[in-house]
């Protein structure tokens, strides 16, 4: 009788071993379809986002070249100027340095 209580424990464990898990789990399930394309949407909208700023930043370059070019033309123009007022000025002069009577020749 003990042997085959032994027996019947022994099966009565092998058959609950066997029912627990005897084999590889399931594999998980796969990605789903919404989800896939919500990603997608994301990595679009990363990607636009990314073609605007460049956009943006290639503009601000062109205006920042822009500006400069304009400031290096108004610079060459008032140094254009400025030495024109220099020499009509030192043209006009007819005095002599550091007296104030009027030199000979000076057109009155």
């Amino acid at each position: 009788m003990r042997l085959k209580m032994t027996m019947l424990g022994g099966a009565l464990v092998l058959a609950f071993a066997a029912a627990c898990g005897g084999g590889p789990p399931p594999p998980p399930p796969g990605p789903d379809p919404d989800s896939l394309a919500e990603a997608q949407r994301v990595r679009d909208s990363i990607a636009n986002a990314q073609r605007v700023a460049d956009s943006l930043a290639r503009a601000q370059r062109m205006e920042e070249e822009r500006i400069a070019s304009e400031r290096e033309e108004a610079s060459r123009r008032a140094s254009a100027v400025t030495e024109r007022v220099r020499n009509m000025m030192a043209t006009r002069i007819n005095f002599d340095f550091d007296k104030s009577a009027v030199r000979d020749g000076a057109d009155t």
